[in-house]
């Protein structure tokens, strides 16, 4: 099937003894018999049994590999005796004698003890039948999700169902004075959650509500695929944000005969000598709309250095470059920081950041609209041609007249104040004082 896996955890038969598969999945239960380690690998799907051998030199790894680590295993499909066989499950007739292992993502529990004792109290109920308030099943809700009863709760939901970027609204709560929700217009980090939890495929069919300009969508053109290597190397990140035109580039060959002898000597030694994005010192150099090169290391560059560079990097007058040097893979990670803030996505992504240390499998998505790819098979250049009832570029619902007025007792229960180009009464306090 690909890389991680040949079956499914709830594929495998008797039918398919001798077999070598590959399967992937979280480390379910997990049964130390000194010689031999019993570990039932669940995914989506459901459950198969393997089998770890003493003689492996993994033995001592998996010995040791927390419960919901996400592990990749090769090996070879056995028949079980019949005093073992597990009737209860589907796979249960047979076993995995397991070759090779690949740990894809180990649990990691908090610094902090009293909240590692509460991370540790939830994971355990995954496998068990131990029920927590409410509070805490919602905040851990990725691990919640994991368990078979609430898992089959959203399969039966999906299954109704299916016989059936940009700023987020803002939506304040009357219960919660002082406080909004955010109403995901493509709640990216929910699809991320599930996969988390532990669920095989997401699909969202459904309206999104964005607040941004309104514009007809020109995506036309198809989902460009890069490799791994190719994303770090060029953007410093293995998920780039391609509407960002920064890009790295490597000029290694430009510095090395150059007179610029910080880059001429890391590049001479291999050493990492390398400053921060936004450090005193940073090396960068603009293009000029006349041509000029302006910055720091600028005279250290002659008129073929300078094409040359032009040439690697695709720059355009008004453009400015940014230098860094390390080992190839370090020198793109930190050029990439220039596109992310580590602060910033932990503390607006706290809960992916959290749900990331619980055993993540690798995984990814697309978001395809359908409304987009009505417009594309309907030849038309804006998507609001293939839409019922469309708001106008201003956001607005001229059919029911929405937006519209509310009269002040309604927004009074959310604990909001109405300024219309007015400034706040504390801005003009602070003035005056």
């Amino acid at each position: 099937m690909n890389c991680y896996k040949t079956h499914t955890c709830n594929e495998l038969r008797k039918d398919d003894v001798e077999k070598e598969v590959t399967l992937s999945g979280w480390l379910y239960h997990k049964r130390n018999h000194g010689n031999l380690i019993f570990v039932d690998l669940r995914d989506f799907y459901g459950i198969t049994q393997l089998v770890f051998n003493n003689d492996k030199d993994f033995f001592n790894e998996i010995s040791n590999l927390k419960s919901e680590s996400v592990i990749t295993v090769t090996g070879i499909v056995k028949a079980r005796t019949e005093d073992t066989v597990n009737s209860s499950i589907s796979t249960g007739e047979i076993e995995v004698i397991v070759s090779k292992l690949h740990i894809e993502s180990k649990v990691e529990f908090h610094c902090d003890e009293e909240i590692a004792k509460e991370e540790k109290s939830i994971l355990a109920s995954i496998s068990g039948k131990q029920e927590y308030r409410e509070n805490m099943r919602f905040k851990y809700r990725f691990l919640d999700l994991r368990r078979e009863k609430v898992r089959n709760n959203i399969i039966l939901r999906s299954q109704i169902i299916a016989e059936l970027r940009a700023r987020d609204y803002l939506v304040p709560s009357r219960l919660n004075p002082g406080k909004f929700y955010a109403l995901p217009q493509a709640p990216q980090i929910f699809k991320q959650l599930l996969m988390v939890s532990g669920f095989d495929k997401y699909f969202q069919i459904a309206p999104c509500f964005r607040d941004e300009d309104t514009r007809s969508d020109l995506s036309r053109q198809d989902f460009p695929r890069i490799t791994y290597k190719e994303a770090m190397l060029k953007y410093g990140s293995d998920k780039p944000d391609l509407r960002n035109p920064l890009s790295i580039s490597d000029v290694t060959e430009v510095f090395r005969d150059s007179k610029f002898n910080i880059f001429k000597s890391n590049i001479e030694k291999g050493m990492s000598m390398c400053k921060k994005f936004g450090a005193k010192g940073l090396g960068y150099i603009t293009f000029d709309k006349d041509g000029t090169i302006k910055g720091p290391i600028a005279k250290f560059f002659d008129k073929k250095k300078i094409n040359h560079i032009r040439e690697i990097t695709n720059v355009k007058p008004g453009d400015s470059i940014f230098f860094t040097s390390d080992k190839e893979n370090e020198a793109a990670i930190i050029a990439g920081k220039v596109r992310y803030s580590k602060e910033e996505v932990d503390t607006k992504f706290s809960a992916l950041v959290r749900a990331f240390r619980f055993g993540v499998p690798p995984h990814g998505g697309i978001a395809p609209g359908v409304d987009r790819m009505v417009m594309l098979l309907a030849d038309e250049p804006n998507i609001r041609e293939v839409i019922c009832f469309p708001m106008n570029q201003q956001g607005e619902d001229v059919l029911m007249g929405a937006p519209s007025k509310v009269k002040v007792d309604i927004y009074m229960n959310y604990s909001c104040r109405l300024l219309i180009n007015s400034t706040p009464d504390y801005v003009k306090l602070k003035k005056r004082e």
